[in-house]
């Protein structure tokens, strides 16, 4: 009923962060005059945006029941979402919301620093037409043997790879004696988990086979690195796989 639906508005608003406006859910924390604010802008504050109080260890408990029984809009409503879902969905489908905006996964690439962010269905597109020479010519998933020359000290190799209908960039870096090969998809880790990889490089009569699963290109390359979610090795390791002229030959797949 009319009513009914001005009801679900007005608490649609009350649940509304005054802060970054997004829709609160539990926990809701409040200032010392009953002020709420979301769980993410709490620990960013000192004092309430709306009365200058501070803020109490106290929550909502009541805002937080109603907030059970309510439909959240997308936070990607912006961009064209129109789905409104009970909380306990609403997390799960910002992960995979076709409208949810993604930045181009050669962004954090040193000499690109691309600023282009769009739609997940936009992403290969923008590659092809920017960034064309970044493109790894192995689209089919097969693993095909690629030759990385002067792997020495600081080098560094990047490729974009189209698999699955996914875009992934495919990093290789030597840097403080060690190997890094990582594959990162863009778009949210938890998407990014379901997908593993496999590097072999190979030589005379040898040859190494590692596995990993994917990284996000929203994670700090720096943290994968520590973390050892990424192929690595020792760089005298690789030496054992490389020619004379600093070649190595070495297989991807996923």
């Amino acid at each position: 009923t009319f009513l009914q639906m001005r009801m679900k508005n007005d608490l649609m608003r009350e649940l509304e962060c005054p802060v970054c406006h997004d829709s609160m859910v539990p926990p809701i924390f409040i200032c010392e005059k009953s002020h709420n604010i979301c769980s993410n802008c709490r620990p960013e504050l000192e004092k309430c945006p709306t009365c200058q109080k501070p803020f109490t260890e106290s929550r909502n408990v009541a805002l937080e029941n109603l907030s059970l029984n309510m439909h959240y809009p997308c936070d990607y409503r912006e961009f064209g979402c129109v789905e409104l879902l009970p909380m306990e969905q609403i997390t799960s489908h910002k992960v995979t919301c076709p409208h949810r905006p993604h930045s181009c996964p050669l962004a954090k690439v040193p000499k690109v620093v691309c600023p282009w962010e769009g739609p997940p269905s936009e992403v290969q597109n923008h590659v092809l037409q920017a960034h064309e020479n970044y493109v790894d010519e192995n689209t089919t998933g097969v693993p095909k043997p690629t030759q990385l020359s002067n792997v020495i000290d600081n080098f560094k190799d990047y490729k974009v790879v189209f698999n699955k209908d996914k875009v992934f960039l495919r990093q290789i870096e030597v840097k403080d004696d060690n190997f890094y090969c990582v594959v990162m998809l863009t778009g949210p880790k938890e998407l990014a988990e379901e997908f593993t990889y496999e590097v072999k490089m190979s030589g005379e009569n040898k040859a190494v086979t590692v596995s990993n699963v994917a990284c996000s290109n929203e994670e700090n390359l720096d943290d994968i690195y520590e973390s050892g979610r990424c192929v690595s090795l020792n760089y005298k390791v690789i030496k054992n796989f490389m020619n004379d002229q600093n070649e190595l030959n070495l297989q991807i797949g996923f």
